[in-house]
């Protein structure tokens, strides 16, 4: 039986950190056997960036289960590389552009019917001239093809919404919220299917208060087919009116050609996986 992993990449270059998220299809269940395809693309996606910018530690988790994260240091730097058809190869360690300046990767099916967008930041700065235009040279081509290839051959995908699902939406009847600040919503009729009872998925939640916290979409653990409670607390107030959720079936689409389109813009954050030290004293009373 084929299992699913989510593998989750952690970068960090000039102050700043992101995430890039792939899913695996193995025919394994152990999350160490998913090590050595992700140590593998690691290395590749790592050839596309800039000398700034590393890899510094991978997710291993399956897909509706958990928690189950692996989580492993290592890091990842761009190399020299010797590309077949490119007589002295290539070092790509040149400097990086600005943390919140991308390649748009148009991830699609076998087909070309279904796309999923990747934004690869990190990249050196010489593929990004006159503000903003994408300039490939054959060496950064070769890695970027090196990397799409890397995608396709050992089965990486997403996670992406089942074409035959037909999204409903039902009415909610009640929503609890418990001492820990989880939410339970309890729907008027069916809205899980059995198979997901006890295990964890998504819910949109649109409706509730007009304008609440309480909207969006939640990690929510399936009670029974009407009633579902969320994972993580919500910092919400009280429950008065209103509120429809929509559950949508989602499947593994598996990645079977990539186009890198253009330069985009896709804002970083702080560091991820890093202590926040020791808090400064306070002054006691």
């Amino acid at each position: 039986m084929a299992s699913l992993f989510k593998v989750t990449y952690v970068f960090e270059g000039q102050g700043r950190g992101w995430t890039e998220s792939y899913w695996l299809s193995a025919s394994y269940d152990e999350h160490e056997k998913a090590e050595g395809p992700t140590d593998r693309l690691a290395k590749l996606r790592a050839n596309l960036l800039g000398l700034e910018a590393r890899i510094k530690a991978f997710r291993i988790s399956k897909e509706s289960e958990g928690p189950d994260s692996y989580l492993v240091y290592r890091d990842y730097f761009s190399e020299k590389i010797n590309i077949p058809g490119v007589d002295n190869g290539g070092n790509i360690t040149t400097s990086a552009a600005m943390p919140d300046v991308a390649v748009l990767l148009r991830c699609m099916d076998s087909l070309k019917r279904r796309h999923k967008f990747v934004f690869l930041r990190g990249i050196p700065d010489r593929v990004e001239t006159k503000n903003g235009q994408y300039t490939k040279d054959v060496v950064y081509d070769g890695l970027m093809k090196a990397f799409v290839k890397g995608l396709a051959a050992e089965q990486w995908g997403w996670w992406g919404v089942k074409q035959a699902t037909k999204k409903s939406k039902i009415k909610i009847v009640s929503v609890t919220k418990s001492e820990t600040s989880l939410v339970t919503f309890t729907f008027a009729e069916n809205i899980f299917p059995a198979p997901l009872v006890g295990k964890v998925t998504r819910v949109r939640i649109t409706g509730v208060n007009k304008k609440s916290a309480y909207n969006g979409t939640h990690l929510v653990r399936v009670n029974d087919a009407t009633q579902c409670q969320t994972v993580n607390p919500l910092g919400v107030g009280p429950y008065y009116f209103g509120g429809v959720g929509a559950w949508t079936e989602n499947e593994f689409v598996a990645i079977g050609s990539a186009l890198d389109q253009k330069i985009v813009s896709r804002k970083a954050g702080a560091p991820l996986l890093e202590s926040r030290g020791r808090q400064p004293a306070r002054p006691r009373a």
